[in-house]
């Protein structure tokens, strides 16, 4: 063999070693209902990030609010359909939390975005009798992000504020407080984070005061969300592409399914591998398995950015809760659509599992 050939041979021997096989989940479900496509064009990346809304009073009435980063936010019920549009720009991640007290005799359910153009987080909250979003600061409240990105909110168990924590491209994290006065919104930047890499995926724990982070190309984070709490991270061993076969980065969406009594689960989507990673709530944060979207009378999911998910019993479209996806790829399996978002029933997940997770529908609101 001449020398040439040599080299040729031991380069495809160091290829092949460094080749890793693509894990595909074998536990798979499949959509109950999908919202309309966002109004971006076919083969734009536009849809984001999801969250849900509970209407307390009828979960049959509650909504989806999904971002188009191209354009603005979007609110659709539970079939799927578009109710409004509020262009506010090129937003990217989207979280709420409950009873934010405006004054002595108003609370709200706040709501919160990153806008990608200014580098802002927008604050908003949605009339539930007209389905329209609007916006409580106008001008926003302004980072020294340069690229800003992901966000989530957390309302701290033992103090009762509010907070909302926005990342950017370069791996900072930055928490900041919001609170009303005499019905005026003030806000403070009290805390900054760092993690090595370009996260985006973020969720906050409200009952167990922690904040996690999806660093996308490294793994899943644990920070203390108090904002004095510790600086440093813990990454959870489970969540890293190289010591866990079923994940493929990069890391997108994180979630939290409240199973109660401080248990339950959080869910991360794994981009690489178009899987969903499901790990214990609590330390040690043992990784549980992963399943898939696929193909059914609608089509599977592929590429998924944000998801959320909730246990409440949402009337008669999904009693058993909730888990709802970004799809990178909407198709009728003949044409291609502009990307939108997928739903599927807690309850198809968990019985995929040996044993099964968790159904702990709540006929009532509750926190993360």
């Amino acid at each position: 063999m001449s020398l040439y050939n040599v080299s040729c041979f031991l380069a495809l021997i160091i290829l092949i070693a460094g080749c890793r096989a693509v894990h595909t989940p074998d536990k798979k479900v499949a959509a109950k209902a999908e919202t309309e496509p966002v109004r971006s064009a076919q083969g734009l990346d536009a849809a984001d990030d999801p969250a849900i809304w509970i209407d307390r009073g009828d979960p049959n009435n509650s909504r989806i609010i999904g971002t188009d980063k191209k354009s603005g936010l979007v609110v659709y019920d539970l079939q799927g359909k578009e109710l409004s549009f509020l262009a506010c720009g090129e937003v990217n991640n989207v979280d709420l939390r409950y009873g934010f007290p405006l004054d002595d005799s108003t609370s709200i359910d706040l709501i919160a975005t990153t806008e990608r153009i200014n580098n802002k987080i927008l604050l908003l909250k949605l009339d539930p009798d007209t389905d329209q979003l609007n916006l409580l600061i106008e001008e926003g409240i302004s980072t020294a992000m340069p690229e800003i990105y992901g966000l989530c909110m957390y309302k701290s168990s033992s103090s009762g504020s509010f907070y909302v924590f926005a990342n950017d491209k370069s791996g900072l994290i930055e928490q900041w407080e919001i609170e009303s006065v005499g019905g005026n919104i003030n806000y403070k930047l009290v805390r900054s984070l760092k993690v090595s890499s370009q996260p985006e995926g973020m969720v906050a724990d409200d009952q167990h005061g922690h904040l996690f982070v999806g660093e996308e190309v490294a793994g899943i984070w644990r920070f203390d969300a108090e904002p004095e709490g510790s600086e440093e991270g813990m990454l959870l061993k489970g969540s890293t592409e190289e010591n866990n076969p079923e994940i493929t980065y990069d890391i997108e969406g994180l979630t939290i399914y409240n199973a109660g009594n401080g248990l339950g689960y959080l869910v991360a989507s794994a981009q690489g591998n178009n899987a969903y990673a499901v790990f214990d709530r609590t330390e040690p944060y043992g990784f549980l398995g992963t399943f898939s979207i696929v193909d059914g009378d609608i089509d599977g999911t592929e590429d998924t950015d944000g998801i959320d998910v909730t246990n409440v019993a949402l009337g008669d479209a999904f009693p058993e809760g909730l888990l709802i996806v970004q799809d990178g790829r909407n198709t009728d399996g003949v044409e291609e659509y502009p990307q939108n978002f997928k739903m599927v029933s807690w309850g198809d997940i968990a019985r995929q599992f040996d044993p099964p997770l968790t159904i702990s529908p709540a006929n009532h609101f509750t926190t993360r």
